[in-house]
């Protein structure tokens, strides 16, 4: 089988990449050209995943790079070519709370959120079968990186000896690993027929406050200051349908296992 791995260059491509390393009739390439440079019949693979896309820290390439990006991607693959497409909860909006399914309304109100939905719509509209992981923040030890979420940054102070930034009020999140966002890609590709489907990628639902102080304690140094700020509401994904498909409810990694193995990657990094 031939894969082709949109956004290789990245944080979560190239830790997809690299986990098809060594696998008999596995034959995983990275896309060498940008989306807007490809034309119609340019790439010939048995399935894409789609994991290019833009930051919010980037706005200006919001919607050339998610929307834009998808339709050159559309344009350019046979209407047989699965894509495993790589979206996010913003589809849901940034103003409500409390749990969804992947059967709720999506209702994106900001430019990230928008240009995401836009990519699903298109994508489902092409006639390729699809499916499409909408995730929550990505953390852990990739190939390149911890990552951008925020516990990426307070467990590179921590292990620097500096001070982490930590809003007061403690909220519940769901930062999925993302060695575990791997397991949910292999098992649709290796194990799973089911297409034309959506399904959350979502860590467990913990402390904020837990997870940080965590990080801290393994590290053994660092502070945190605590600092007061409104907090929008906390929308949470439902994991019914992932833990389904994965056979059981405890195929995320634990969290001391997550830290013990970014203070590893920061360790070699300090090494080199």
């Amino acid at each position: 089988m031939k894969i082709l791995i949109t956004g290789s260059s990245g944080y979560i491509g190239s830790h997809i990449l690299a986990s098809f390393e060594g696998m008999d009739g596995i034959m995983a390439e990275e896309l060498t050209c940008r989306l807007h440079d490809l034309k119609p019949g340019m790439i010939q693979p048995d399935l894409v995943i789609h994991s290019a896309g833009a930051l919010r820290s980037r706005p200006a390439e919001i919607y050339s790079v998610n929307r834009d990006g998808m339709s050159s991607l559309l344009s350019s693959i046979s209407r047989n070519v699965p894509v495993l497409y790589l979206s996010t909860r913003s589809v849901y909006g940034t103003k409500r709370s409390g749990f969804v399914s992947e059967e709720d309304l999506v209702t994106p109100d900001d430019d990230y959120g928008i240009s995401k939905w836009q990519a699903e719509e298109m994508l489902k509209a092409s006639g390729n079968p699809y499916v499409m992981l909408r995730l929550t923040g990505v953390i852990g030890a990739g190939k390149r990186s911890l990552g951008y979420c925020f516990p990426c940054t307070a467990i590179t102070s921590f292990h620097a000896g500096e001070t982490a930034q930590l809003v007061r009020e403690d909220f519940l999140h769901q930062y999925i690993c993302i060695d575990d966002v791997i397991k949910v890609i292999h098992q649709l590709i290796f194990h799973s027929t089911a297409w034309n489907e959506v399904y959350h990628v979502a860590g467990e639902t913990r402390s904020l406050h837990t997870l940080i102080k965590q990080m801290k304690d393994a590290c053994g140094r660092g502070e945190i200051n605590y600092f007061d700020r409104s907090l929008p509401p906390r929308l949470l994904l439902s994991n019914d349908k992932t833990d389904a498909l994965m056979g059981s409810d405890c195929w995320r990694t634990p969290d001391k296992m997550l830290i013990e193995s970014a203070i590893r990657f920061l360790d070699s990094l300090s090494a080199r």
